[in-house]
């Protein structure tokens, strides 16, 4: 591992490894024969504006017991999405649409392109996924789109090159500008030596998020942003990551971590090194374990990204959508965080639930 690495290298290499999953993905294989109707399809509709939806007609005048819509997840069973899935069934109960959960168990894009493409296939009347990988989904996205069927993106992809019907999920950067001043707090006076850990670096909420720690860092004295590791949310990973970096980097003192595992797992190492007084570890979401290791003073905090709006606002804007024609008034929108910490741990989740606090 190269120690202290600049920012600016960052940021060259997860453009350059961005660029580099774009080429390889199951989606452009299983769409090189009919890509030339496709790229025709689309050359007709039109697209005036990167992510706007133009194959879509207007919507209005169904019923919403008649809708069929597809929730492609990024994980099937991991906790927070599963707070997504309680969000989107509750909308399939307060409007009566059938709902589809489906999705790999393990971060998978290929699977998650495969699976938006049998809703294609299947005529779903709307599908909501998370762009994870903007470019690589940019094919699927414009077969949706050629169809006539609204996507609504849930918590990454917003920048997407390709269209969509809306957008709702975390402003990553604000996030991570949050957890970062919790953390300059929490330090009072030490000079921040950071280690960021996210689920894959070409992730563009990890990619937001990691900035807005660094626009926050940037302006304590002494801020060494000594590596940026991925983990594909793995706690196994995550224990053998953060052994071999807490070994190559003995200065660290923040583990600024853009995933839950990779917060866990710095936890479990730094335990058994006998060093959780030495770091400040910062976690992405409520998981169960999360919560559980903030409540025992291991992890200092965790961002609380509220799944449970993006489930259930997504699935309402495709049900008015189709049956009274209108689209949400804001291309993308923040569905807001929290910063839960050990001050309120108990009492954080009440408010995401709340339809009333939405805006």
């Amino acid at each position: 591992m190269k120690k202290k690495r600049v920012w600016c290298v960052f940021m060259a290499a997860v453009i350059g490894m961005s660029l580099a999953a774009c080429g390889g993905t199951g989606a452009e294989e299983s769409s090189s024969g009919q890509g030339g109707a496709e790229d025709s399809a689309a050359e007709e509709k039109g697209t005036s504006e990167e992510g706007e939806a133009s194959g879509l007609t207007g919507g209005g005048g169904k019923s919403a017991e008649d809708l069929h819509i597809v929730y492609v997840t990024p994980l099937l069973a991991s906790d927070v999405w599963l707070v997504s899935k309680e969000g989107f069934d509750a909308a399939a109960a307060d409007y009566g649409f059938t709902g589809d959960w489906v999705g790999p168990a393990n971060i998978d894009v290929d699977s998650m392109i495969k699976q938006i493409e049998i809703a294609i296939a299947e005529k779903a009347d709307g599908i909501i996924t998370c762009g994870l990988n903007p470019e690589a989904m940019v094919n699927v996205m414009e077969q949706a789109d050629a169809a006539g069927i609204p996507v609504v993106l849930v918590n990454a992809g917003s920048d997407m090159e390709a269209p969509y019907f809306s957008y709702i999920g975390t402003d990553g950067v604000t996030l991570g500008e949050m957890a970062a001043e919790a953390v300059v707090e929490k330090l009072d006076g030490q000079e921040p030596k950071v280690i960021y850990v996210g689920s894959t670096i070409t992730n563009s909420s990890v990619i937001d998020s990691t900035t807005g720690y660094d626009n926050v860092f940037q302006t304590v004295d002494g801020y060494e942003n000594l590596s940026l590791e991925e983990n594909n949310d793995d706690l196994a990973t995550s224990v053998n990551l953060w052994q071999n970096l807490f070994t190559a980097y003995p200065e660290v003192n923040v583990c600024a971590n853009v995933s839950p595992s990779g917060a866990v797992g710095a936890a479990q190492v730094a335990e058994e090194r006998g060093i959780l007084d030495q770091v400040t570890i910062m976690s992405m979401d409520d998981t169960a374990e999360v919560l559980d290791l903030i409540r025992e003073g291991k992890i200092y905090g965790t961002m609380s990204q509220n799944y449970y709006r993006m489930g259930y606002q997504a699935a309402q804007w495709i049900v008015e959508y189709w049956t009274e024609g209108k689209v949400p008034e804001e291309k993308v929108n923040d569905s807001g965080t929290i910063l839960v910490t050990a001050e309120n741990v108990e009492t954080f989740g009440e408010s995401l639930r709340d339809k009333n606090s939405w805006k």
